[in-house]
């Protein structure tokens, strides 16, 4: 999701400058090359203009697209969590499933990775209003990082892997995804469906 959403972003605007952060460097370099790759793949050829100039940056860390204006940060940027943040510029910030289960163990731990995440906030292009940065994760644990990001400010939004029971709402806080509440509203009885009656899939 957070490769595709990147190309699509410098699809339709090739000047725009995309800084990503994932768990470690090298899921950094793996969703980079993935993102890479769609401006290649044959059954894509709307991407293919996308491409790298011959001597214009393409490496797996960072690479430009072929649109792209003569500019100091490339296209695309990636570093993992514990990477130089600092003196990146961004139209668009994704932090990719930054909090694992090694990195979030203790309280000290998640204030270190929360604090090393909202360096982020710095690298938003200051004269773009439409500037974002948008995480994408999975809760590791009850004390999550993630549900710190509603008290900074963020719109959060949860997709489980079952639409939940009226029981289970209160746990989602409030950031149940629009379109799985509308689902639910138009018909009740996938909360109870599926294995078990644990729920359909969602």
């Amino acid at each position: 999701v957070a490769g595709a959403y990147g190309v699509f972003r410098l699809l339709h605007n090739p000047s725009d400058n995309i800084f990503t952060l994932s768990a470690s460097a090298e899921k950094a370099d793996e969703l980079s090359l993935f993102a890479r790759r769609l401006l290649d793949n044959p059954m894509l050829p709307f991407l293919h203009h996308l491409q790298p100039k011959r001597g214009s940056r393409d490496n797996i860390a960072r690479w430009d697209v072929g649109p792209a204006p003569n500019q100091q940060m490339p296209s695309w940027k990636s570093i993992g969590v514990e990477g130089q943040i600092q003196g990146a510029r961004s139209n668009l910030c994704i932090l990719d499933d930054i909090e694992t289960l090694a990195n979030s163990k203790t309280p000290a731990a998640r204030d270190n990775l929360l604090k090393q995440a909202a360096d982020t906030e710095s690298t938003k292009v200051p004269d773009d209003p439409t500037a974002q940065s948008i995480w994408l994760g999975t809760f590791q644990s009850y004390d999550s990082i993630y549900k710190e990001l509603r008290d900074r400010g963020f719109s959060c939004r949860i997709w489980p892997s079952r639409y939940p029971k009226p029981d289970d709402m209160p746990a989602y806080l409030g950031c149940l995804a629009p379109s799985l509440l509308a689902e639910l509203d138009e018909n009740p009885g996938l909360a109870t469906e599926g294995e078990g009656k644990r729920g359909a899939v969602t």
